[in-house]
């Protein structure tokens, strides 16, 4: 599943769909493949069930992660490799589009 602020894509279609985004020629797209794995670290255990990342990734709110799965993904367009709180956060903010491919 794709998703993006206020938008999801399910099916196969949609890494084809993440695809096409980042060929949208935005200069500004944030876009992490699949980050919800059990090597992404996050400090606060309580909130680390999928639906919780994913709130935090789209609200560009990268405080207690250490590390992010699929940051240097080739798919995942991140602006800096390796992951880096501040870099994360400033690259994401900026961004025009923020997208996240996850699994169902």
């Amino acid at each position: 599943m794709v998703e993006t602020a206020g938008h999801q894509a399910s099916d196969k279609g949609a890494l084809g769909e993440m695809n096409m985004l980042s060929q949208s020629r935005s200069p500004r797209m944030f876009a992490i493949f699949e980050p919800c794995h059990e090597d992404t670290v996050l400090e606060d255990t309580e909130n680390k069930d999928c639906g919780s990342m994913m709130d935090r990734l789209f609200d560009c709110n990268f405080q207690g992660f250490t590390e992010v799965h699929g940051w240097t993904h080739d798919h995942s367009m991140t602006g800096s490799a390796p992951f880096e709180l501040d870099s994360a956060s400033r690259t994401c903010m900026y961004s025009d589009i923020i997208a996240m491919k996850t699994v169902n």
